[in-house]
């Protein structure tokens, strides 16, 4: 049985923007992994390391068990991501606010 002969047109539009999400998923990963560096300067304990801030907001990147954390802890609102494709690539299918600081934060690592 081959999949194609399954699938409608519908189902392979739907099956399209899933991979198109799945490969974001694994650029932010990778780009994370490769850009984002942490400081000792910049340790708060607990494995977190405070990457950003502002007098009201501050983000975090939180190392432990096998995968980082990203954490944004605003004013009036808070976000988490854990750093796998996975994960984030579950973020982007919800249209979680989340992920689009994760891009702005790594966007920011890569010009440095």
């Amino acid at each position: 049985m081959k999949m194609s002969d399954d699938m409608t047109y519908d189902e392979t539009v739907k099956l399209e923007a899933m991979v198109e999400m799945k490969n974001k998923a694994d650029s932010l990963y990778n780009d994370f992994c490769a850009n984002v560096e942490l400081r000792a300067k910049d340790y708060k304990g607990a494995g977190r390391f405070e990457v950003w801030s502002d007098s009201h907001n501050t983000i975090y990147v939180v190392a432990g068990g096998e995968s980082f954390l990203f954490q944004c802890r605003f004013l009036h609102e808070s976000y988490n991501i854990t750093i796998t494709p996975s994960c984030i690539f579950d973020g982007i299918k919800d249209d979680y606010k989340g992920v689009g600081h994760l891009a702005s934060y790594i966007k920011q690592c890569k010009k440095q």
